[in-house]
């Protein structure tokens, strides 16, 4: 846990200010939940607060760089109105 948080600091460390997230908050998955049901809240919580997702088709990607790469190809994004591309 301690060294995912470290790991994911580093990692937006080398981001632009302006696209750092702050470290996503520890789920709750209660007490008596199996490994499989704290795995699933930790990946569902990273999603929901990481993650970031595609206007036009809901794709989620790491980071707004790598989403702003998809944007230029993905066909559900370029007919979006006011995109610049098709209006």
């Amino acid at each position: 846990e301690v060294q995912c948080a470290k790991k994911f600091e580093a990692q937006q460390a080398l981001l632009p200010e302006g696209q750092r997230k702050p470290l996503p908050q520890k789920p709750e998955a209660g007490e008596g939940a199996s490994l499989e049901e704290r795995n699933k809240a930790a990946q569902e919580a990273y999603e929901d607060q990481v993650m970031v997702a595609c206007p036009g088709c809901n794709r989620t990607f790491s980071g707004q760089d790598r989403m702003e790469i998809h944007m230029k190809g993905c066909k559900a994004a370029q007919a979006l109105p006011g995109n610049g591309i098709r209006d």
